[in-house]
């Protein structure tokens, strides 16, 4: 079920939701995560069940052969799905280096040699001007829940930049408290915005102090947005 193209070890369209989680689920996660940061790792499972879900409702096109970026990458989880659904090229973006040596270990360790790796700080990256460098964008970004003046907001600028740098659709998993506010952003904005599944149980370690529970759910929507323009 599996086949070498683009340098990198890719699944072919037959691939199910076992197969992909079964791919991700080695990979190593946040060693020493940063609160500021909001580094919460994302499961193999839900991240398994999205990717084919997009892949199932909109076809195997939005990744295969196309240019994907993934914005605040973690760990490469997300970066690493893109890759295995046949993407040409995956540009993983996050302004952390210790998560982006874990990454690096991670394509190393995946064969997925069409992931390149990229530090950088998003909310002062600007796309270049005369186009847009990626045909599908994919992210987990902060969801602003550590309300500083950095990230106050910071999903809404995450989205923002994706769409401004994206021919096609953006895909983002956020907090479902969030998803009244990001609605109406992106319908001032004048982007389209489809709500592909709501109430997601995303569970949270107790990996900080202010944490209470052992392991406590954040219900999460994953939402496809585009620019309507």
């Amino acid at each position: 079920y599996q086949r070498r193209v683009h340098g990198g070890l890719m699944f072919s369209r037959k691939i199910n939701k076992r197969t992909l989680e079964s791919f991700l689920q080695p990979l190593d996660p946040f060693e020493d995560p940063k609160v500021h940061l909001e580094q919460y790792q994302t499961p193999p499972d839900i991240a398994a069940e999205l990717f084919f879900l997009v892949s199932m409702q909109l076809g195997p096109e939005e990744f295969e052969g196309q240019r994907v970026a993934d914005f605040g990458c973690g760990t490469g989880i997300f970066s690493l799905a893109s890759a295995a659904l046949g993407a040409e090229a995956v540009h993983a973006f996050d302004v952390d280096t210790d998560c982006l040596a874990i990454a690096a270990r991670n394509v190393e360790e995946s064969g997925m040699t069409a992931v390149e790796l990229i530090q950088t700080d998003l909310l002062v990256w600007t796309p270049p001007p005369s186009e847009k460098p990626f045909d599908t964008v994919v992210m987990n970004p902060p969801f602003g829940a550590q309300e500083t003046e950095t990230n106050n907001g910071i999903d809404a600028k995450f989205i923002e930049k994706a769409v401004e740098s994206c021919s096609g659709n953006v895909y983002v998993l956020l907090n479902g408290k969030s998803r009244v506010r990001i609605m109406k952003n992106c319908e001032k904005k004048g982007y389209e915005c489809d709500l592909m599944v709501k109430d997601i149980e995303f569970p949270v370690p107790k990996i900080f102090k202010f944490h209470k529970q052992k392991t406590a759910n954040i219900k999460c929507d994953f939402f496809r947005i585009s620019d309507a323009k």
